[in-house]
């Protein structure tokens, strides 16, 4: 059994082997025969590849000449080439490839029969050209000539140009997700079967030196598209329609993840239930626009205009609402769970049916934006509120404007980090050369796992990231190992050495300073606010008096002598679960972090599958302390 299978795989005449190494034909045809069909298949060559060379770059100018917006735009249009009907944008990402691949099966086809007949017409010549008689003539054309550059241009339209136009058209589909795979594996697919003709059509006495290298690139193009699905996601680029007008745009629903829509013009858009998380919306004018249900998770929306806008269950968790209008928008049941609403304007917003005031609260800089009279008394601020945060804005401009003639770097950090923080977004090269000048010390380069600042490197900083700076690393240094201290609980715990309440065990007595469920508010969630909400904490169950919290023994870790050690926040916490492995260390059970999810509990994560959710505040975990470089 096995000899009849070696001898069919060795046989060139017998399948599969004259796949691709096929033996010689007998073809008894008459020489006037394989002078017409040659002729009349060389015509045909040819204008089949004009017509694939015409298809193929107009797709191309209209691919890289259209923009992103022609993805989602419903207006969109373009026409398809030979048949010149108007179709979306999205559609023809689809016709474009389907005439390129018909194009080449039609052309391959001619080119094989093509060069049987050229291997015919070559045999038939040798007598006659030994004899110095006529012989058959090949139509002059770019893939009958031997030259090397005639060669190459054959070879490169006939087999990579029409993966690398399908490859153009791939990226500029990958801003969406439901097109990634798909036009993956048509380029592959495309790719893996011209690179095999390649390897069938090669000459005989050329086959194994140049075969092999093509037998490896087609073994690796395989693994990659069977490996592709597992990654597909990482290889998404975000849409870029910064300025582009979408007004009254039909993006319900739609998937904009991480896009680029600054200074667009999204007026009376419907973008409900829209994914907009890490979107980039500053100064984008979403007046009336519909964001109800939208999920704006980190998004930033730095001077957005939202007057008008329906944001009924909007997300804007750990969103950047610095100088946001929401002048008449609709609030109800809307999330601003660690956003950032510096300056933003509430002044006239629309209840409509249940709006929880409180919620406002969870935000970052709640007691910086500006209230109606209704709002200034549901979050107790003075009625002053406003015209004294109005004087404070323009002491900010007044600061700015004096600093930056000063052209001092100390004066400037004398300022505050409000001015600073302006300062760097309004000129960021010129604090930029100050920092390059007045800030001597370095940095050594690391990576994540390496021994660094008393502990192990657990994550660098990325652009987006707090404390990002292209010019320096940052990032997060984890303790060595999780904190072990002998000490007996004050509730009934007993003897304890690695495990921690968040605050306290006293459950039964509401209004006690030792009361557990007490809540702080303001805890974030974000990459860099771990420190901040562990002074949060220890401000409200003080170490001297609870020694064995979980942010008081973060807090008191001196690993590597430093004392900047603290517990780490949800997505902080999160960052330690994804490089566990490189750290070290980690049980399978359940870490603190500092971030409450309410009066009553706080985030933690169970390291054995990476589940994050909440646990009440009297509960006794593990602390792992982190600490920022």
């Amino acid at each position: 059994m096995l000899k009849k299978i070696l001898t069919r795989i060795t046989d060139r005449n017998l399948w599969p082997r004259n796949w691709w190494y096929p033996g010689p034909k007998k073809d008894n045809r008459h020489a006037d025969v394989v002078k017409m069909l040659h002729e009349s298949h060389s015509k045909a060559i040819n204008k089949t590849m004009l017509s694939l060379l015409g298809v193929g770059l107009y797709s191309l100018l209209a691919v890289v000449g259209s923009p992103d917006k022609s993805l989602i735009a419903t207006n969109s249009s373009i026409q398809t080439p030979l048949v010149g009907t108007s179709i979306s944008f999205q559609g023809f990402l689809i016709v474009s490839p389907f005439l390129l691949v018909i194009l080449t099966v039609y052309l391959h086809i001619l080119y094989g029969k093509w060069l049987r007949l050229e291997t015919k017409r070559e045999d038939l010549n040798k007598e006659p050209a030994n004899a110095g008689e006529p012989t058959i003539e090949s139509v002059p054309a770019i893939f009958s000539f031997s030259d090397r550059l005639p060669r190459f241009v054959t070879t490169f339209i006939f087999y990579w140009f029409v993966p690398l136009i399908l490859c153009v058209m791939a990226s500029k589909a990958f801003a969406l997700k439901e097109l990634i795979r798909p036009m993956f594996y048509v380029a592959s697919v495309v790719t893996l079967a011209l690179l095999f003709l390649r390897i069938n059509r090669c000459p005989e006495r050329k086959r194994f030196w140049r075969n092999a290298p093509r037998w490896i690139l087609l073994a690796l193009l395989v693994a990659f598209m069977g490996y592709f699905p597992s990654v597909s996601d990482s290889f998404r680029r975000p849409l870029n329609l910064q300025r582009e007008d979408l007004h009254e745009a039909w993006l319900q629903g739609l998937d904009l993840t991480g896009a680029d829509m600054s200074n667009a013009n999204l007026k009376g858009a419907n973008l409900s239930g829209a994914i907009l998380q890490k979107a980039h919306l500053d100064e984008a004018n979403l007046l009336d626009a519909d964001l109800r249900t939208a999920k704006l998770q980190a998004a930033s929306l730095n001077k957005a205009n939202l007057q008008k806008a329906k944001l009924t269950f909007a997300d804007f968790e750990e969103a950047d609402l610095t100088l946001a209008t929401f002048t008449g928008a609709t609030l109800q049941n809307t999330n601003f769970q660690s956003a950032d609403i510096r300056y933003a304007n509430f002044r006239d917003f629309v209840k409509e049916g249940e709006f929880d005031s409180h919620r406002l609260k969870y935000a970052q800089n709640w007691e910086k934006a500006f209230y109606s009279s209704e709002l200034l008394a549901a979050l107790k601020l003075p009625k002053s509120h406003n015209d004294d945060l109005n004087k404070d804005w323009d002491k900010t401009y007044a600061e700015v404007e004096h600093y930056q003639s000063e052209n001092s770097f100390q004066n400037l950090l004398k300022a505050g980090y409000r001015v600073v923080e302006h300062h760097v977004k309004k000129n960021f090269q010129m604090v930029k050369r100050w920092l390059n000048i007045d800030d001597k010390g370095t940095v050594p380069v690391v990576d994540v796992g390496d021994e660094y600042g008393g502990g192990i490197v657990a994550y660098l900083f990325q652009p987006g990231d707090k404390g990002y700076n292209k010019n320096k690393q940052h990032g997060l240094i984890a303790a060595k190992s999780d904190i072990q201290i002998n000490y007996t609980d004050a509730w009934g715990y007993g003897d304890q050495k690695d495990s921690f309440r968040w605050s306290t065990g006293e459950t039964g007595k509401e209004g006690n300073a030792d009361y557990a469920w007490q809540e702080l508010l303001n805890t974030s969630t974000r990459l860099g606010e771990g420190a901040a909400n562990t002074d949060k904490i220890l401000a409200k169950y003080p170490s001297e008096k609870y020694p064995y919290t979980a942010a008081a023994v973060a807090r008191a870790y001196r690993g590597g002598g430093f004392d900047d050690w603290y517990l780490p926040s949800k997505r902080e916490l999160n960052k330690l679960f994804y490089v566990k492995s490189a750290v070290g260390g980690f049980s399978d059970g359940g870490y603190w972090s500092s971030t409450e999810s309410g009066a009553v509990g706080a985030w933690n994560q169970y390291f054995y599958i990476g589940s994050q959710g909440g646990s009440s505040k009297d509960h006794a975990w593990r602390v792992r302390a982190v600490r920022a470089f």
